[in-house]
This record gives C-alpha cells, sequence and structure tokens, in this order.
C-alpha cells in the first residue's frame, strides 16, 4: 500500500510539469549562452559563448596528479542538459581518458551551478526550453615543461627525488 501511494505521488508531481518543460532538445534554433554572452546576434553570442567557456576551462581546469605521472593526454567528452532555467544537470562523461581526468571535468561543469549569473537557456519557438550541451575537453601536457633534456618526464623524476630523500631521513 505504501509502496503504490508513493507511486501515485511521483506521478502526479511529473504530470504537473508541462511536458515541454521535461523535454530535452538535440537541436535548437538558439542554442544556450554562456553567462554574459547574450550581446548580438546568434553568431556572435555562440562564438562568445564559445570563448568564454574556453577560457573558463583553461582557467579552472586542474591537470589531476595521477594523469600527470602517467603523461596521460588526450580528450574527454561530457555531455550535460541546460535547463530551461539556465541551470546544469545531467552531467555524463562519455568519453574518458581515466585517471581522474573525467571526474575532473566534470566537477568543473557542476561547478557552474554556484555561479550567480546562469546561462542563458536555448530557445525554441522563442521559448526558453532544456538542451542538450555537448563538450570536448583536450588534456595536453606541454612537452617543453613536463620533459627533461633526455625526453623523461619530469613529474616521474621529482616523485623519485621525493621517494630518495624520505629514504634517506
Amino acid at each position: 500500500m505504501r509502496q503504490i501511494f508513493l507511486t501515485l505521488i511521483l506521478f502526479i508531481s511529473l504530470s504537473s510539469v508541462p511536458a515541454q518543460d521535461r523535454e530535452i532538445f538535440k537541436v535548437v534554433e538558439k542554442m544556450p549562452l554562456f553567462p554574459g554572452c547574450d550581446i548580438g546576434d546568434n553568431q556572435e553570442n555562440q562564438k562568445c559563448t564559445k570563448q568564454k567557456l574556453n577560457q573558463y576551462i583553461f582557467d579552472n581546469l586542474i591537470y589531476p596528479d595521477s594523469a600527470l605521472m602517467m603523461g596521460i593526454e588526450g580528450k574527454v567528452v561530457v555531455q550535460f542538459v541546460i535547463t530551461n532555467e539556465g541551470a546544469i544537470v545531467e552531467i555524463k562523461v562519455l568519453k574518458d581518458i581515466g585517471y581522474g581526468c573525467g571526474e575532473e571535468v566534470k566537477k568543473l561543469i557542476s561547478a557552474m551551478n554556484d555561479w550567480h549569473e546562469k546561462w542563458t537557456p536555448g530557445k525554441q519557438r522563442e521559448r526558453p526550453v532544456n538542451a542538450l550541451y555537448t563538450l570536448p575537453v583536450e588534456f595536453k601536457l606541454d612537452d617543453m615543461i613536463f620533459e627533461d633534456a633526455q625526453n623523461k618526464p619530469f613529474i616521474a623524476e621529482c616523485a623519485l627525488l621525493l621517494d630518495t630523500k624520505e629514504k634517506d631521513d
């Protein structure tokens, strides 16, 4: 009896939300915009969104230590929904290179929900809608920084030096 009651409550709460508010669009007439990018025509807005999102990722992405130690490079692809209210939900890693890289991107995307200013939702027929957003994030080590003269990873060499110092103590 209790399960039937809970199911009924869930059904009633879901049915009270209009279908268009729950629908997730893969293609929309106007794509969601990064906060502060609703500045001009659609093409300018999309260029601004791409630039600001790339800058946010560049400024805030932390290369996981285990990926650095192993010299891991590659592309992580995440997908998320920008709701009709500008929130980011349903963050999924579609392609991961491991060593914590996918989780780091997921955490970075989720952190945008803490901002005061939200994304401008995508629009279909001039109405805000839930829109699917796919984002590739490239993890690339700078060879100049992370390799020494003998092409050995600098991070691995540092770890060996730390291990040696600890053994001497």
